[in-house]
C-alpha cells in the first residue's frame, strides 16, 4: 500500500496510515469495527478501495471513533482532534495524561499500577513507534 513519489521515495497511503493508527489504538481492525459499529468488511473495503471511495457517513463514524479530524483525514493526514488549535497546549496536556497513568519500573511498564504483559508492551511500543513516524513525517523526514 505504499506508493512512490516522482523521486522514487516510498510514501504511506492515507489508508495504510489509518490502518496503522487503528491497530495502534485498538490492537486489531476487528475490535475497532465492533467498537465503531461499522462492519469489518466495510473497513476492509475502505483500505482496499480508498478513503475517497467510501461514504461520508462511514468516514465520519471512523473519525469520531478515533477522535481524529475528518478534514485532515481527507487531506491524507491522521491528526487527533486535540491537536487542532493550540498544538503546544494539547501536546503538553497529552504528555501529562500519559505520565499520570503509565509508569516504568525495572521490570517493565506499569499501567494503573499493573505490569503490562508482553502483548500489551508490544502494543505500547508499536504506538510509540507510530507516533515517532507521524512526527517525522510532519517534519518532512522519511525513515
Amino acid at each position: 500500500m505504499c506508493k512512490s513519489d516522482p523521486f522514487g521515495v516510498n510514501t504511506m497511503t492515507v489508508e495504510l496510515k489509518l490502518k496503522e493508527y487503528i491497530l495502534a489504538q485498538y490492537g486489531s481492525v476487528l475490535k475497532f469495527s465492533e467498537q465503531a459499529s461499522i462492519p469489518y468488511g466495510t473497513i476492509a473495503s475502505i483500505f482496499k478501495r480508498g478513503i475517497g471511495n467510501s461514504s461520508v457517513v462511514n468516514i465520519i463514524k471512523i473519525c469520531q471513533s478515533l477522535n481524529i479530524s475528518a478534514d485532515e483525514l481527507t487531506a491524507g493526514r491522521i491528526v487527533p482532534k486535540s491537536f487542532i488549535g493550540d498544538k503546544r497546549f494539547a501536546a503538553d496536556r497529552s504528555l501529562e495524561d500519559v505520565i499520570s497513568f503509565l509508569k516504568v519500573n525495572k521490570s517493565g511498564y506499569l499501567l494503573d499500577g499493573t505490569a503490562l504483559n508482553a502483548d500489551e508492551s508490544a502494543i505500547l511500543q508499536n504506538a510509540v513507534e507510530f507516533a515517532v513516524r507521524l512526527i517525522r513525517a510532519g517534519r518532512g523526514k522519511t525513515e
